[in-house]
């Protein structure tokens, strides 16, 4: 009921934009962009600015969330803005011309070295990382992994252990690959342990499909 009222509520914005303008580009690596809007209230008639970053020439990036069994993989990457390791899953920003399934492969890739098909790829939904400050659009893929898909030349052992044996061709970006399972992270979110805003916007979201599908199927 609550959900259905959400859906049909009718805003309006709050404001008029009388001027939209790109005040800082970075010429090559991720396109960084700066943008500031004059507006104008509707009701208080004030004007101000409003200012928002770009990557990528706004293209949707990629999460990915990894499963191989009962289990998710995660990494640490270095985040100088925090001054930290962050435990993360995969992800990136996408190129010209790429589906949002192909962006989390080539990711998963240049990141792990692990290889899937676009037939293993899900995306959940789209989110936006904090649309107060960023103008962008994640989508976050769920891709299903087995030895196989992997290419593996290891021929014993369980899936994740297949999909370990590959690991070394990744790009370091990211360090301490991990395998955890749902309890592990449960656990690690509740000692604060993962604070990466995507990871954990990622993680519940692919909770949630499970529950609910649990739920339906059940």
């Amino acid at each position: 009921m609550c959900e259905t009222k959400c859906e049909s509520m009718q805003l309006h914005k709050p404001f008029v934009v009388c001027e939209h303008e790109k005040i800082y580009q970075e010429d090559g690596g991720a396109h960084f962009a700066l943008w500031r809007d004059s507006v104008k209230d509707m009701h208080t008639h004030q004007q101000f600015y409003l200012h928002y970053t770009e990557v990528a020439d706004g293209r949707s990036g990629a999460v990915c969330v990894v499963e191989s069994g009962d289990r998710l993989l995660l990494a640490q990457h270095w985040r100088e803005s925090v001054g930290k390791w962050l435990w993360e899953f995969p992800r990136g920003m996408g190129k010209l011309g790429e589906t949002a399934e192909q962006t989390a492969l080539r990711e998963l890739a240049e990141e792990t070295g692990l290889h899937a098909h676009e037939s293993q790829v899900e995306i959940l939904q789209y989110m936006h990382a904090d649309a107060g400050v960023i103008r962008d659009s994640v989508a976050i893929a769920s891709i299903r992994l087995n030895g196989e898909d992997t290419e593996s030349s290891a021929d014993s052992g369980s899936d994740a252990n297949k999909i370990l044996s590959v690991l070394d061709e990744k790009d370091n970006e990211l360090e301490n690959i991990q395998w955890k399972t749902e309890r592990e992270i449960d656990t690690m979110i509740a000692h604060g342990s993962i604070q990466d805003g995507i990871t954990l916007a990622s993680y519940m979201v692919w909770k949630n499909r499970r529950i609910v599908l649990d739920e339906v199927l059940g």
